[in-house]
Order: structure tokens, then sequence, then C-alpha cells
């Protein structure tokens, strides 16, 4: 990654292919230390910022889907996804804020936004394997697939030890931040002219 950005900053006139796509990685891997931090020293603030940081990177994944040619429903059911999380991590970033117990419970303990929070994930899963598979190439696919397997592996794994009566391993949650570190990458990567491709994936 260091070699990808130096190229870039060598290299001023050289377009990003998504500024966006930069944006939602950092702001997600940012989110990870100040959780740790918030944590151990129990702060609110700490949380607030947690939940920020993790709104403002899958809102700009959501601007970043625009950047990466994909099948339109692929992109489609990712966005919505993407919408809904992000309002969810703000929702609950303002309750943390004002700590009103009303909002509190509406952010954190209403079924249905806990189901749509867990359930998000697999669409933007969705999403990434259309990045994977349509805009992705040379190194970075290959690092795409690697990631996108072990994603996959771990699900599965999860599912076998449910079915069977096991608790999943919670420390396979840690998995789903490796994509972001990838879209980093791909966002770094100079702009690619993909009309073919996308006259193909509409056709």
């Amino acid at each position: 990654m260091t070699d990808t950005i130096q190229a870039h900053l060598a290299s001023p006139m050289l377009p990003l292919r998504s500024g966006a796509a930069i944006v939602s990685g950092t702001s997600i891997l940012g989110a990870l230390p100040h959780a740790v931090i918030a944590q151990s020293a129990l702060s609110q603030d700490g949380n607030v910022v947690v939940h920020v940081l993790l709104a403002l990177g899958i809102a700009s994944l959501l601007v970043a889907s625009r950047d990466f040619p994909m099948p339109a429903w692929v992109r489609w059911v990712g966005r919505m996804a993407m919408l809904a999380l992000a309002s969810i991590f703000l929702l609950q970033g303002i309750a943390e804020a004002l700590q009103w117990p009303a909002l509190l419970t509406v952010a954190y303990d209403v079924i249905g936004i806990q189901v749509v929070e867990k359930g998000s994930v697999y669409p933007i899963l969705l999403w990434f394997s259309g990045l994977l598979i349509f805009a992705s190439s040379g190194k970075r696919q290959v690092l795409g697939t690697v990631i996108m397997s072990a994603i996959f592996a771990a699900e599965l794994i999860s599912l076998v030890v449910f079915l069977t009566g096991g608790v999943p391993d919670p420390s396979f949650r840690a998995l789903y931040l490796l994509p972001f570190a990838w879209l980093i990458l791909e966002g770094l990567g100079p702009r690619v002219n993909f009309r073919f491709f996308q006259r193909r994936v509409r056709s």
C-alpha cells in the first residue's frame, strides 16, 4: 500500500480512481483503535467518535459505489444496505452523544433495527463480491479474492458451528475490516475506462 501511495504522491496528475473509497476505508479502519480506547476507558466521547467514523465510512462507501462498474441490481442492493447501516450508526452516535434513555433504547434495543444492522452486512458483502468480479484486476483482484474467500470460509464455519449447537467465534468479525483495507487500494488505483465492461454488464 505504501508504494501505491508514494506513486500517487510522485505523480500528482494521476487521477485517483475513487476518493470516496479511500475515505470509506480509512474511516472504518480508523474506528477500530478508537473502539479499543473507548472500551478500555469506558469513554462516552469515544463511543460517539466510533459511531461517527462508522457512519462516515459506510456513507462514503455509498458514494464510492458509483465509481466501480457492476450489475445495477448488485449496486442497488448494496446501496440500500449501506444507507440503512450508515443511518443506524449515525443514530447510535447521536444517542451516545445525547444520552437520552428513550433514544438509546431505540438505537440499541429495538429488534427491527438490530436485525437490519446485522443483516445489512450480507448485501454489502455482495457489493464487495461485485467489486471483485467486475471492477478489480491484477494484484488488487488477487488480494480481494483472498480476503473474500476468507470471509466466506469464516461465515461457513460459523454456520456449521451454530447448526451443531455451538457458539461462533466472535473474533471472526475482525475479518469484516479486511475488505475496507482492500477498498483503499482499489480507490488509489488509476482510473480505468470501463465503458466496454459496463455495456456488457448492462446487457
